[in-house]
């Protein structure tokens, strides 16, 4: 099951199922056990149908997979996020924009889930 903001919501974005982020820009899979939720979601565009996802290239990478088994970090856009940070699309995609390594942030949410709240307040003690 894939879904969406509603193009008509006033909603650009909408956590739902348990903090799972949902925008207008595109379709993603709906977490596990939370179909209902989000099938009951009247602000949600609901489909199963997976013709809606955008095709993704297929790239073939440089390097060999006994090299990354043990690894903890990705990078995303050249910042570094560990695999062990819950944060919110929102907030990492603040922390790309910023260069901010999310586990430099104390996380707000539930069970230290990291918001985007939490990614602007650093940026405002930095400023500080």
């Amino acid at each position: 099951m894939y879904a969406r903001v509603k193009e008509d919501a006033r909603f650009v974005t909408i956590t739902s199922c348990g903090g799972f982020e949902f925008s207008k820009k595109e379709f993603r899979p709906v977490p596990a056990g939370c179909e209902a939720e989000a099938g009951a979601n009247t602000y949600l565009d609901v489909t199963d149908d997976e013709e809606i996802l955008p095709e993704s290239p297929v790239v073939e990478s440089q390097v060999p997979p006994e090299a990354v088994e043990d690894l903890e970090l990705f990078f995303v856009d050249d910042v570094v996020i560990s695999d062990e940070v819950d944060a919110t699309d929102s907030a990492i995609a603040l922390a790309q924009e910023y260069e901010i390594d999310l586990s430099d942030v104390n996380g707000s949410g539930s069970g230290g889930r990291i918001l985007k709240s939490d990614v602007q307040d650093l940026l405002s003690e930095e400023e500080s």
